[in-house]
């Protein structure tokens, strides 16, 4: 992982609505920046380039590993199914992980990807943004305050 001074490096993988938020943010974020984007559509590789100028495009993780990117986090905003392959080849590689929701299909690959992590001495975070809605927060205090009884 970078030392306190310097950026935190993340590897966008998925580039459709929510992971083009989270590269936006990455951009904006003055103790962040994007290393690379990675997608499954070539088309995107023109637009993304406006947006995100001089940043690494590729096409597949693999290439983008094979391609020694240096990084500290890999986010993840792919389809579901893909999640635990592509979070446990960044694990190995030695980058910390960021995925979508949700983490993993089942609980055996949610377990698969926390080895993976434990074994490499990398962090793993699932992304549960809603718990810092209103609706979400209103519940929690209900909960805490007993006013739903014994849950």
């Amino acid at each position: 992982m970078a030392d306190s001074t310097a950026a935190v490096r993340f590897v966008i993988c998925g580039v459709g609505h929510i992971g083009r938020r989270h590269a936006a943010l990455v951009a904006r974020h003055p103790a962040a920046r994007l290393a690379a984007l990675v997608d499954v559509r070539p088309e995107l590789a023109e637009s993304l380039a406006e947006e995100f100028p001089r940043i690494p495009f590729f096409t597949s993780l693999e290439k983008c590993l094979a391609a020694d990117i240096q990084a500290d986090v890999l986010t993840i905003a792919t389809p579901n199914y893909q999640h635990v392959l592509q979070a446990i080849a960044g694990l190995r590689h030695g980058w910390h992980v960021v995925v979508e929701k949700p983490l993993a299909l089942c609980a055996a690959d949610a377990e698969a990807i926390r080895e993976a992590a434990q074994q490499m001495g990398r962090l793993v975070f699932g992304v549960m943004q809603n718990r810092y809605s209103p609706p979400a927060a209103w519940l929690k205090q209900l909960v805490q305050e007993g006013h739903l009884g014994d849950i």
